[in-house]
């Protein structure tokens, strides 16, 4: 990584107590423009979608209470899509996108505890902007009640910025701290939905899905980069000496799924029955820790009533996680501590206006 080439880095931080981020004021401009065309040809329609958008991106943080300084960026983004409508039941699709994001406050200027993520972070305010380089192929297939959607896609980013584990803690807190490097990602995606049947009884559907995503920096693992951060308590300054890694994988990258619903609607009734299987996650970032997979199984009844008033309302009960499985989200910065809530019932009323 860019910072693990340099020397030994110190971040001072006013108090790990404070707010994670001084205050600052961020002013966002932007110009864009959407084309879309339609050709005829042989072969089937085929539509082109094309955009760019400019952006000016300020920061001024409060001088007073911090020495970080203030940034002033500029982003351009580009988009091109192309499909192909091949017949009535096969559509064909190729997505090609340049973006750009400068970084956000939080990544620039974060200097103590983070409560939300009960983790102490540290910015970096020399961080660049980030581009990322897209392809997406699609394919969407309809045949009666039955409609298919694959898609396959890969990016590729210069100075991924990305939020890093260490070795070291903060007063029994993970010490974490914003990075930039090169990454790459790739995936796929698939869904399938089928209108099973419609009949006085009712009218009955599924819905099954899947998807799984990779995502690794471009350096290979095995190094590690030195920083030694400061830390205030009171009258007294701590230096925290932690590792970080150069490359292998990047933190929190949402395991592989796949799930079904059925659904079944009469009338003033509608009724779901779902689960959705997550696969454990080892392909972790140092100082990262695996998580094993899990299962939630959910059900919904509602039924729908008009009002004189013409109103509308909703009698529900939603019954989750009937399982009772102990399911620690990978992407969570609290899988380790809190999982997700156990059997639950809930019953309530919804109105609409």
């Amino acid at each position: 990584m860019r910072s693990g080439c340099r020397p030994a880095n110190a971040i001072s931080t006013r108090s790990a107590t404070r707010p994670s981020s001084p205050p600052r004021a961020r002013y966002d401009t932007g110009l864009f423009w959407i084309g879309k065309r339609s050709f005829d040809t042989a072969r089937g329609a085929l539509q082109v979608d094309l955009g760019v958008r400019h952006d000016d991106n300020r920061i001024d943080v409060d001088n007073v209470v911090t020495a970080a300084p203030d940034r002033h960026v500029h982003t351009t983004s580009a988009s091109a899509g192309f499909g192909w409508k091949a017949s009535e039941a096969l559509h064909l699709s190729l997505g090609l996108d340049r973006a750009q994001r400068a970084p956000g406050a939080e990544e620039l200027y974060s200097n103590g505890l983070h409560v939300a993520t009960g983790s102490f972070e540290f910015g970096d305010a020399t961080l660049g902007v980030e581009t990322a380089r897209r392809i997406e192929l699609g394919l969407h297939l309809h045949h009666g009640p039955v409609e298919v959607q694959l898609s396959a896609w890969q990016a590729r980013y210069d100075d991924f910025v990305y939020l890093a584990g260490t070795d070291a803690q903060v007063d029994g807190a993970p010490l974490r701290v914003w990075r930039q490097d090169d990454a790459r990602f790739h995936g796929l995606e698939a869904k399938l939905d089928w209108d099973i049947a419609g009949t006085d009884a009712g009218v009955w559907s599924l819905n099954v899905f899947g998807d799984i995503v990779r995502g690794r920096l471009v350096a290979d693992a095995g190094s590690t980069a030195l920083h030694v951060f400061e830390v205030q308590h009171g009258d007294h300054v701590d230096a925290v000496t932690a590792r970080v890694a150069n490359g292998g994988n990047l933190p929190r990258i949402v395991p592989a799924r796949v799930g079904a619903t059925l659904r079944w609607e009469r009338e003033r009734w509608r009724a779901s029955l779902g689960a959705v299987r997550y696969a454990k996650q080892d392909d972790v970032a140092a100082y990262e820790t695996a998580t094993p997979g899990y299962t939630l199984v959910d059900a919904h009844v509602a039924w729908h009533i008009d009002t004189k008033s013409g109103r509308e309302l909703e009698l529900f009960v939603d019954a989750n996680n009937l399982s009772d499985q102990e399911a620690r989200p990978h992407t969570s910065f609290l899988k380790d501590v809190v999982p997700l809530p156990g059997r639950n019932v809930v019953l309530g009323v919804r109105a609409f206006f």
